[in-house]
């Protein structure tokens, strides 16, 4: 038996017809969707009534169990709760009593299934790290199980080591000696980095796993966003929009029809001689021939030329001099500047400093949380860091100074971030940038779901200035607010 294995379709009803087209393609004889048939995604009915249709069983995830009441909006973060009450509005009663029917888990003979871990299924626990996944082996002993939730497929294995690994996806056959957590990804909301659906097949026969990647359509997907009102935030696989990376080869030109008098062709022979004809067909060969040629050539060393010279990379530079001091900062006031206002991606910040490792997948900009300005940080490439900075400040040996920052964490989030604390010495005479002074991960849980990093020290005797940074290598989404540097 082919069991296709589904996940986090959102309510992306383009990216969820081009799977179950690929689905009905691939001989599959029963299909499991692991939850979150909504949300996020503009077309919550519509998805809802192909799944229902399509679908043969259905676990509930947590976006599911929120729409249909079981579940706490408050658990949501911002963009996340909005959608939730909009999706609310476009779902009838038989909607929610079809979400309120659903499972958490579902056993077959060879596997199980659920939406997150399998520790706790009703607390939609995350399994991003292999230490993550043992949780799960401990409490079922199915050799293979199947989640998704955190929109990034991948496998997690267990053998005789007992030692948790992960891999990348790839298909594999099972092995007696070994358990497996596989997660089979997203498909209306995919976070690996790219802008394709992915799920999961698996042959029970040949106790297989494999791995399909579908493209769909963006555009008619954004145009929907749009055209109910649907934020695009959550949605930024679209910034993974592969066509961004491909420029032209030709000006925009119309194929239209003349849609005037004016546009018709002019000073054109009514009739044309056969012979003149091939002769002058045969010369237009040649130099059409030899014309492509030059093109080709020309496109290849340009095209060569442009490759080695371009930079994904982008800094967003504040003019960077030594503007704030602590030497006259009253006690326990913010001695760095904060945002007063939201400000998108690429412009720059008063006393704040960005750069972009990819400025095609990753992006930092100020924007509104809770009506209070916050840094969000989207990176689709979890190997590429990106981090900000504040400009310099100048301070004196003992000093006590304390470093703060909040962080939230969307869905799915893989990578972490840091709170880092840089500083100048001056050593015989030359100025040394220590840049891993004190480096804080966010450790003390907060409400609404924000983590916070602080720590007090004392400024040491060599030290003449410092800044705070930023630092993140994750995909996912993260924001940071109430970034402070105080005179204790």
């Amino acid at each position: 038996m082919k069991v296709a294995l589904v996940s986090d379709i959102h309510a992306n009803l383009q990216a969820w017809n081009s799977v179950l087209l690929d689905i009905r393609s691939q001989d599959i004889d029963s299909i499991i969707c692991l939850g979150d048939i909504v949300g996020y995604g503009p077309d919550p009915a519509a998805v809802l009534e192909s799944v229902y249709s399509n679908v043969d069983h259905v676990v509930l995830g947590n976006h599911d169990a929120v729409v249909c009441g079981k579940l706490d909006a408050e658990l949501f973060n911002d963009v996340a709760m909005e959608i939730i009450l909009w999706t609310k509005q476009q779902l009838g009663q038989a909607a929610v009593e079809f979400l309120d029917s659903l499972p958490l888990t579902i056993k077959a003979r060879s596997f199980r299934c659920t939406h997150a871990g399998f520790a706790n299924p009703a607390a939609y626990d995350y399994i991003v790290a292999p230490e993550d996944a043992m949780a799960s082996w401990n409490e079922v002993d199915d050799q293979l199980l199947f989640f998704g939730h955190t929109h990034v497929p991948g496998i997690f294995l267990l053998g005789p080591s007992g030692t948790p690994h992960f891999a990348e996806p790839q298909d594999f056959a099972m092995e007696e000696a070994k358990r497996y957590i596989v997660n089979v990804g997203s498909v209306g909301q995919p976070r690996d980095g790219g802008a394709r659906s992915c799920y999961c097949i698996l042959d029970t026969a040949e106790a297989s796993v494999t791995w399909r990647r579908v493209p769909f359509d963006l555009d008619a997907y954004r145009e929907a966003l749009h055209r109910t009102g649907v934020s695009e935030k959550a949605s930024y696989f679209l910034r993974a929009d592969p066509r961004k990376a491909m420029p032209p080869i030709r000006e925009m030109t119309s194929f239209s029809p003349s849609s005037s008098i004016s546009e018709e062709l002019k000073h054109t022979a009514e009739v044309e001689e056969l012979d003149v004809l091939k002769k002058n067909v045969t010369k237009w060969k040649v130099l059409t021939t030899l014309l492509l040629l030059v093109c080709i050539a020309a496109a290849t060393v340009g095209g060569l030329l442009w490759w080695r010279h371009r930079t994904r990379a982008l800094v967003v530079q504040n003019s960077y001099v030594e503007s704030f001091s602590a030497f006259t900062a009253q006690t326990d006031s913010n001695i760095i500047a904060y945002p007063s206002a939201a400000s998108p991606f690429g412009v720059p910040v008063a006393g704040w400093s960005f750069h972009i490792g990819d400025k095609r997948t990753q992006s930092i900009e100020v924007a509104s949380r809770d009506n209070t300005p916050c840094f969000v940080m989207i990176s689709n490439s979890r190997e590429t860091p990106l981090s900000f900075k504040t400009d310099k400040v100048r301070v004196e040996p003992g000093m006590k100074l304390c470093m703060d920052a909040s962080f939230l964490k969307s869905d799915g989030v893989r990578g972490d971030a840091s709170l880092a604390l840089c500083l100048t010495r001056n050593r015989d005479g030359e100025e040394e940038l220590d840049r891993q002074y004190k480096v804080k991960t966010p450790n003390i849980r907060r409400k609404g779901g924000w983590m916070q990093a602080k720590e007090t020290f004392d400024v040491p005797a060599d030290a003449t200035s410092v800044y705070l940074e930023v630092r993140a290598t994750f995909t996912g989404e993260i924001a940071i607010k109430d970034i402070s540097l105080t005179k204790r």
